[in-house]
């Protein structure tokens, strides 16, 4: 059974919502002064995150912005933002391997 985790107010040091809230350039504890970038993924049900590499709010903001863009763009074309999961690929691979078991190629 998978743990909750509570939200950790002091997490987040800093947040900006840009493009009407789609996204959010935010700080961490962590990451100290640079920004990092996140979003969710509604087609996914998962969260996107990735280091801006600056320590500029505005540079981080406009590589935001190209962010959200290339991935919104992969969403719309029907592309997985994530990989499939070791779970979801062993069920392909059985379904393949019974087609060859109905065909009497595997016995």
């Amino acid at each position: 059974m998978a743990k909750s985790r509570k939200s950790n107010p002091t997490y987040k040091t800093e947040r900006h919502d840009i493009l009407d809230g789609e996204a959010i350039v935010l700080r961490t504890k962590q990451s100290k002064d640079v920004w990092q970038f996140r979003m969710r993924i509604r087609g996914e049900g998962a969260y996107y995150r990735e280091s801006l590499r600056t320590k500029h709010l505005q540079t981080a903001i406009a590589r935001a912005k190209n962010k959200w863009a290339d991935i919104t763009s992969m969403v719309i074309a029907g592309k997985k933002v994530f990989s499939i999961t070791v779970a979801d690929m062993v069920k392909l691979y059985l379904e393949h391997r019974q087609r060859h078991v109905e065909l009497g190629l595997l016995s």
